[in-house]
């Protein structure tokens, strides 16, 4: 028997701050860059460890 289908009406609550948080980044006048990133990680990967939150915001740079 093939899994449930996800309610079409259901909504994504964390994608919906994140998405809220990314606008406000974009208000603030952050680098295009790392709204993407962050947009990137957030939205797109869901990736949520603090080493995929310092590559994003840091772009990948080494920490000194």
């Amino acid at each position: 028997m093939p899994p449930d289908a996800p309610d079409p009406k259901a909504t994504d609550v964390p994608a919906l701050i994140f998405g809220q948080f990314i606008s406000k980044l974009q208000e603030a006048k952050l680098p295009s860059e790392v709204v993407a990133r962050l947009n990137e990680t957030l939205l797109v990967d869901h990736a949520f460890t603090e080493a995929s939150l310092r590559s994003a915001i840091f772009g990948g740079q080494d920490e000194p």
